[in-house]
């Protein structure tokens, strides 16, 4: 690193023949007559500038794929995992396709489109590739973003004109007394197992939260044989009514609300208990989950009256999803609060181009949405990305991918009004004993503190010098909603005022074994 920029890939990894760094620590590269980048005079390897690069195989970074594939455009796809699809087409490794069908019809179509997507020719693939550092073109003093990669085989450099980052999401992590005990995970991770293992994490599982998923996790998991003891929603029976107030938002989507009609039909009829108006407010065991605490919520969002146990060993928790927008806020991207659409999301326009030159985000990082969201807006980052590059893009299709990407996010908005959790719930579950940042072990209570003790003190950043959460190999991935809300709600600021922590190169863990120190 220097001045916080990258400033030399090791060699370790890379194909002999592709050239030794310059003075400048970065390689010389120009272009053949067939467009790729010569590094070595004329002769031997050549490495392609992209004209897209996509960060993501998800349903958004796959229909951006698409349209590349179609417009001819040179574009590379990197993903972190093995097979395409992203999360909620997650794949099974080979061998055990078997089961597919127990997470229905809509799965099935996912996989089989991502599957073809890859087929594509005139796209480079890169799975199990992670991007750990990414230059923009004011940061790199050219017109390109290079984004530095890493793989079992190695590091690597790519090099592209512009920049799509469909980097999705994760489970909204929770701090609540026993949430770091083995047993104790988000909702998505409970359905990751079934779909990449076709597996359980548990024998008797519990699911809790405000969001809609957990309906679909809790059917799924019937589908193997296993239901929950109990599916456990915050909100009361008539946040559901919520949608009559929309009727032609839903109309437009009436396949995904018959899809969790009918889930929650199958789990009534198979006498799976599901209780609204109440919250898991601790787990509890040795060595592992054995119980789950559950009380009732009151209508300010704290638990009241007795509390119930519940028997489990493993407790789902499923409030919402945060965006992965760690490369974005890396680049400088502008972001935007959007407490129960992702966290910090990147802002953008229209055509969902962010505020750094040239660089474009769909999906997740630009506000939860789900998969149709994500393929509408791939679909038109890719349209904005292609015409901005001076390709020839149909205007019909554009206006198209425009109003497409706009009635999703209607309806996206309305998921997030339903799944949103009673006011002051998740605050309430907090003691001062409760642990925030999981790496670092800070509790809450010690990040009050060093809050009191310092009252200057205002932005996540300057409590995560002295207090220590965010720290750690995640970068507050875990705990940096936590820390940026317990800072506002103590100094009285807003959660603009208080920012993110910030993010810094390597954005994702790079194996010591990649690097070799140059030879003498």
């Amino acid at each position: 690193m220097r001045h916080g920029h990258l400033f030399r890939l090791p060699d370790r990894g890379r194909p002999a023949g592709r050239g030794a760094a310059d003075g400048s620590g970065l390689r010389d590269r120009r272009r053949g007559r067939d467009g790729r980048l010569d590094r070595t005079g004329g002769k031997g390897v050549t490495e392609a500038i992209y004209q897209v690069a996509i960060v993501g195989a998800g349903p958004g970074g796959l229909a951006a794929a698409r349209e590349c594939a179609a417009a001819g455009a040179r574009a590379v796809v990197i993903d972190e995992q093995e097979a395409p699809g992203g999360q909620i087409f997650r794949q099974a490794p080979r061998g055990f396709s078997a089961g597919a069908e127990r997470f229905g019809a809509g799965y099935v179509e996912g996989v089989v489109a991502a599957n073809e997507t890859r087929a594509l020719t005139g796209i480079d693939w890169r799975p199990d590739t992670s991007v750990w550092g990414l230059l923009t073109p004011g940061q790199s003093g050219s017109d390109h973003f290079r984004l530095a990669t890493t793989s079992s085989t190695g590091l690597d450099e790519i090099v592209a004109e512009r920049l799509i980052l469909a980097t999705g999401c994760y489970d909204m992590p929770v701090p609540f007394p026993g949430w770091t005990l083995p047993g104790v995970m988000g909702a998505g991770a409970v359905q990751a197992f079934m779909k990449s293992q076709r597996v359980l994490p548990g024998e008797r599982v519990v699911l809790a939260g405000s969001h809609p998923l957990l309906l679909i996790v809790a059917d799924q998991m019937l589908a193997f044989g296993k239901p929950p003891v109990a599916v456990i929603f915050s909100q009361r029976k008539s946040r559901v009514f919520a949608m009559l107030r929309r009727p032609l938002t839903g109309l437009g989507f009436s396949r995904l609300l018959m899809q969790a009609a009918a889930a929650l039909g199958r789990l009534l009829r198979a006498g799976v208990p599901i209780r609204f108006g109440s919250a898991v407010v601790a787990a509890q065991g040795r060595d592992g989950v054995e119980t789950a605490r559950v009380s009732r919520i009151s209508g300010d969002g704290r638990p009241e009256g007795a509390e119930e146990r519940v028997g489990c060993d493993t407790v789902g928790i499923g409030y919402g999803f945060t965006a992965s927008a760690e490369l974005a806020r890396l680049a400088g991207a502008e972001m935007r609060w959007a407490p129960w659409q992702g966290g910090w999301v990147v802002a953008h326009d229209d055509g969902m181009r962010a505020s750094v030159p040239a660089l474009h985000v769909a999906g997740e990082i630009a506000g939860i949405g789900g998969a149709h969201t994500a393929v509408a807006e791939g679909r038109l980052a890719a349209l904005t990305a292609l015409g901005d590059l001076g390709l020839t893009v149909s205007a019909p299709d554009l206006r198209r991918a425009r109003r497409a990407s706009a009635q999703c996010r209607r309806f996206a908005a309305l998921l997030a009004e339903l799944s949103t959790p009673p006011e002051g719930l998740l605050r309430s579950l907090q003691g001062p004993d409760t642990i925030i940042c999981r790496c670092e072990g800070t509790t809450r209570g010690e990040i009050g503190a060093t809050l009191g003790g310092n009252p200057f003190l205002g932005t996540s950043d300057a409590v995560k010098l002295l207090a220590r959460p965010g720290m750690g190999a995640c970068q507050a991935r875990y705990c940096g909603r936590s820390l940026a809300e317990i800072t506002a709600e103590v100094t009285g600021r807003s959660l603009e005022e208080v920012g993110p922590p910030r993010v810094r190169t390597p954005v994702k863990p790079v194996p010591l074994s990649h690097f070799r120190l140059p030879d003498a």
